[in-house]
């Protein structure tokens, strides 16, 4: 196969097409993240959906980099608030797609099997049937991920792979013609009868721009591609400050599908879930000696978890640097939407 027939926007447009998960997989500096950013500018500019993924995104200021956001682009660390934001869009538009991206999915590995993380991935994979969603998950190889995941075709129905060897294997005239091979990703995708078939993985206008190109051009959008990215293994719920559960929320939804967008946004938004009482006498006899010092309500510390908010901070560090709850962060963020403080 000459390189002019690689796959290029039909291979993007029918791997978005319908809800499915995919596993890439490569080396490091292999190019997984910027095919994930290719996958993201597919989505956003030609389907119209919704990205949530947990590699975040930065522009060039001249000097240095900085976080950056866009229209559609959603950053999450965990599911507990990554299923929160897509109830809130599906309940008003059913029809809606969502992009979820996940990297270093080496954490779901086959020594951690009853990991929280594990667990709450394994249950995922149901709903991605049932809601528009494109699970995409990234991670050096294979052999450090569930056995499930590994076995199982039916789990990940798309498997990418990236690196030199695939290129020499099956796309040595593209090498031959001066092709680098991180702009070579192979797909297998038994279901269609596609097995390691090239995709080129060329720049885009944003997003999937490489970042000697990208800082040629000041307040350009893009992925970073070399920040540490994670993935909260014990996320909260939202609205109950509960941990988050996977089964709750399937239980929740059970029904027709058009009731699907009511009763996951009523799950995700505790209505109709009973959050029980805080006895505050019991917290403050438990509070650490060294946090006495700090403000012990929530309206103490208001003012400065609202400036982080709007800053852009992620729930982690606001809740190191504040001392609040992730369920007091999540209350205000949902309030300062509310007001169009935040978008």
């Amino acid at each position: 196969m000459k390189p002019s027939d690689y796959g290029t926007a039909r291979s993007m447009r029918k791997m978005l097409s319908r809800s499915k998960v995919v596993g890439i997989f490569g080396a490091p500096d292999s190019g997984k993240t910027f095919l994930a950013a290719n996958l993201s500018w597919w989505m956003l500019e030609h389907v119209h959906g919704f990205v949530l993924s947990n590699i975040p995104l930065v522009r060039w200021t001249g000097e240095r980099e900085v976080e950056a956001s866009l229209d559609n682009y959603i950053v999450c660390d965990d599911f507990g608030y990554m299923f929160a934001r897509i109830s809130e869009i599906l309940v008003n538009d059913r029809d809606a797609r969502f992009l979820v991206v996940c990297d270093e999915a080496q954490r779901f590995s086959k020594t951690a099997w009853q990991s929280p993380i594990a667990q709450l991935l394994r249950a995922t994979l149901p709903l991605v049937r049932k809601v528009n969603i494109v699970f995409v998950f990234l991670a050096v190889s294979e052999e450090l991920l569930l056995k499930e995941l590994r076995e199982d075709e039916s789990l990940v129905h798309i498997r990418i792979y990236k690196g030199g060897y695939y290129a020499e294997t099956y796309a040595r005239d593209a090498l031959e013609q001066g092709y680098d091979p991180k702009q070579l990703a192979f797909v297998r995708w038994p279901l269609e009868g596609i097995e390691y078939e090239p995709l080129l993985v060329m720049p885009k206008p944003y997003l999937a721009v490489p970042v000697e190109e990208a800082r040629k051009e000041p307040g350009l959008i893009y992925f970073d591609t070399k920040g540490i990215s994670d993935w909260n293994p014990n996320p909260i719920h939202p609205a109950t400050g509960k941990p988050f559960s996977m089964d709750a929320m399937l239980d929740a939804i059970k029904g027709i599908g058009w009731d699907v967008p009511l009763k996951l946004y009523n799950h995700m938004h505790g209505i109709g879930i009973e959050v029980p009482a805080i006895d505050r006498k019991e917290v403050l006899v438990e509070l650490p000696e060294d946090r006495k010092e700090k403000p012990s309500t929530q309206k103490g510390i208001q003012p400065e978890v609202d400036r982080l908010i709007k800053a852009g901070i992620s729930c982690r560090q606001v809740v190191a640097e504040t001392g609040c709850s992730k369920r007091f962060y999540y209350l205000r963020k949902k309030e300062l939407r509310k007001t169009g403080a935040i978008s």
